[in-house]
């Protein structure tokens, strides 16, 4: 990245600033700055943290950042610490930076969660002091902490639900993306359905965006969906809008669309001038117009209905007949064209099963499956299949196979098989 621009690279989903309180020292200007006056309890509280060069010559300094162990955070209720943010481990050989006089350093930081008692870092209304003070090396005196006050206010009864919802165990997981709790996926989407003209609706719908967009648990990612969602967030007023913008040029790019994934750059520059994110956005502008943008991914369809019951009985009838061993029986549901992990045709899967049947016959064999997704790639119906197998009532192994279907003659056939 462009050094000059000395912005943090936006790539966290919760990133987040109204007018805050100065602490000046000799050299330094370090200053906090919010983007809000208030905020609702189970609200996301952005600070943005701004060091000036005063002095007349330049100054060399170390990135500030929570990531990089060069700041610590302080939250304080009526003078008592009631959370401190800095992690436990040290970061070395981290570069540094030149700022030039009267230069400007900003990143911003999202207060959000208490990791250390797993509830909301605000989780009552009141006033609340954020103190930070920066750790890292700097080529001059390093400058006094700075100081903000945040306020915190109720919310109303119609989102007491909401914040009900935010401060569960299992909503932290799922918004820190350490998990992708199907459950706490449906709730949101509840909430969402139930009150969708609240403000923490938009949160909601940006979760469920990046939700969609993220990697995990062999889940790929639904840049399509992502979009869907993360569009209901363009509106002026909300916190999160110039998040929104990005991601929506993010999650464009990644498809193809170029044109689209630059106006939404340009629309983020233009509304959001002289913010840490817009530029990261002309950064990123500057990038992309000398890139092709990447080969858009294969169309993904929910399969349901009527094809996802014959898949489901296609499986059903595999299975008895393996567990069986019923050889022909496996073989009627396997296409012509079929193939195993990529190695193994029909011919020679039919040797596999007959060894296979052979260890079985000194014990009894059951075999359990659960059909996790059927979904349409570029017109191929494809499943995840999650199987164990049980010999002599003794667990024997268990894998995720993925399957690709082919239909001839009114029935389904598995095509390929690749075992994970």
């Amino acid at each position: 990245m462009n050094r000059k621009r000395l912005t943090k690279t936006l790539t966290l989903v919760f990133l987040f600033i109204s007018s805050g309180s100065l602490v000046f020292a000799q050299d330094i200007d370090f200053s906090l700055n919010l983007r809000q006056k208030e905020f609702r309890v189970g609200e996301p509280v952005i600070v943005e943290l701004r060091m000036i060069n005063l002095r007349k010559e330049a100054i060399e300094l170390q990135e500030p950042g929570l990531a990089t162990q060069t700041l610590r955070f302080w939250i304080q209720e009526e003078n008592k610490i009631i959370q401190q943010y800095r992690l436990n481990y040290v970061v070395e050989n981290l570069p540094v930076l030149t700022l030039a006089p009267g230069e400007t350093f900003r990143t911003e930081e999202t207060i959000f969660l208490n990791y250390g008692k797993n509830t909301l870092a605000f989780p009552q209304e009141g006033e609340y002091t954020l103190k930070v003070e920066y750790l890292g090396f700097i080529s001059t005196a390093k400058p006094s902490p700075a100081e903000i006050l945040i306020k915190v206010i109720p919310n109303a009864s119609s989102d007491k639900k909401w914040e009900e919802f935010f401060s569960q165990k299992e909503t932290q997981d799922f918004l820190s993306q350490f998990s992708s709790d199907s459950n706490v996926f449906h709730q949101l989407e509840s909430l969402i359905k139930k009150y969708p003209k609240s403000i923490f609706a938009s949160y909601g719908r940006y979760y469920l965006a990046h939700q969609e967009a993220s990697e995990h648990s062999g889940k790929s990612s639904n840049f399509e969906k992502a979009i869907t969602w993360i569009k209901q967030t363009d509106v002026r007023g909300f916190q999160l809008q110039r998040e929104a913008l990005f991601y929506l040029a993010e999650w464009h790019w990644q498809l193809g669309r170029a044109e689209e994934a630059l106006g939404y750059l340009d629309r983020l520059i233009q509304e959001f001038p002289g913010t840490p994110i817009a530029e990261n956005a002309t950064a990123l502008k500057e990038r992309w117009s000398t890139r092709k943008p990447p080969t858009p991914p294969k169309k993904i369809i929910p399969v349901q209905g009527k094809v996802k019951k014959e898949i489901e009985k296609t499986l059903k009838e595999y299975f008895t007949a393996f567990s069986k061993a019923d050889l022909e029986g496996c073989l009627a549901k396997l296409d012509e064209n079929f193939l195993y992990n990529d190695i193994l045709n029909k011919e020679a899967m039919a040797e596999e099963l007959k060894e296979d049947f052979n260890k079985f016959k000194q014990g009894t064999l059951k075999v359990n499956w659960e059909l996790q997704r059927v979904e349409e790639i570029e017109g191929i119906v494809t499943a995840d299949v999650q199987v164990s197998y049980v010999l002599s009532d003794q667990p024997s192994n268990s894998s995720l196979m993925h399957v690709e279907f082919a239909k001839k003659s009114k029935q389904w056939f598995l095509k390929t098989v690749k075992s994970r």
